[in-house]
């Protein structure tokens, strides 16, 4: 088995948030992967923090965690979490209320009229 796992490196997302087996609300990944995915380039712990911040923007779209949570753990203020969400094609609170006020708005000049 050992041989099987030479010149793979193991990824271990054990800070925070993330750790293998639910234990109070934590989890824990490892994830195999071939030493020379990572270089100087892209570095094996951008790698993780990209991945933990898609795991968490995976547990709002999920409806699993609030929005103020995600900030929190991202250690990121409601703007640039606005932003990262956005990017990750995830609808944050404001434009889901602004979607709402504009059909408000049409419906309302609509009926006017009338």
């Amino acid at each position: 088995m050992d041989a099987l796992l030479e010149g793979v490196s193991r990824i271990d997302f054990a800070e925070g948030f993330l750790e293998s087996r639910s234990v109070s609300g934590t989890m824990k990944f490892e994830i195999d992967l071939d030493d020379d995915i990572f270089d100087a380039q892209y570095p094996a712990d951008e790698f993780r923090t990209r991945l933990y911040e898609l795991a968490i923007l995976e547990l709002v779209r999920t409806k699993r965690m609030h929005e103020h949570e995600a900030a929190s753990l991202l250690n990121v203020g409601r703007w640039q979490l606005v932003e990262k969400m956005r990017a990750a094609g995830l609808e944050p609170t404001e434009d889901v209320f602004a979607g709402i006020r504009d059909e408000l708005e049409r419906a309302v000049a609509s009926r006017n009229k009338s």
